[in-house]
């Protein structure tokens, strides 16, 4: 969709007063990760907060809202990605 986002490890990373594993800045084009997560989970978090990335730029704020659909189509899209060495591909940059 042509924004180059930045991916920022935080620790104690909140999103307003709820504690979050990660958390998309659309405005700042920025995707931030806790950073007290296995590199497993930081890859399946990142996944899905790249889901939200796509739903919330092709305007599909109604579905970006569903989180219940999020961490389902986040969760296998990471487990696809996976199982294609989505890790070796994001070393290898």
């Amino acid at each position: 969709m042509g924004i180059d986002f930045k991916i920022s490890i935080v620790k104690n990373l909140f999103e307003g007063t709820n504690k979050v594993l990660g958390f998309s800045d659309y405005a700042n084009s920025v995707i931030k990760l806790e950073s007290n997560q296995d590199k497993q989970n930081k890859l399946q978090t990142l996944v899905h907060e790249i889901t939200h990335i796509i739903l919330w730029n092709t305007g599909y704020d109604d579905l970006n809202a569903n989180e219940q659909l999020i961490v389902a189509f986040g969760n296998v899209l990471y487990q696809v990605l996976k199982d294609n060495n989505l890790s070796e591909i994001v070393e290898s940059k």
